[in-house]
């Protein structure tokens, strides 16, 4: 009788170890995709403000020909 008591609470932690495990899972998932994103907006960003500068510039360039 106790050993049926043991066995099925060894059973729910290893549920419980085993849910827990997938959750973590998940989370290095969203961590990793996050991650991977935040990289992408970094270079989108240089991307953007380089173009702005070469804008700037050109404008720049174009008012002294003018003047």
């Amino acid at each position: 009788m106790k050993q049926n008591s043991l066995k099925k609470k060894i059973e729910a932690i290893n549920q419980h170890i085993l849910n827990l495990h997938n959750r973590l899972s998940s989370l290095e998932l969203i961590v990793s995709a996050y991650i991977e994103m935040n990289k992408k907006q970094v270079k989108l960003k240089n991307f953007l403000d380089k173009k702005a500068e070469e804008s700037k510039k050109a404008e720049e360039s174009e008012n002294n020909t003018n003047d």
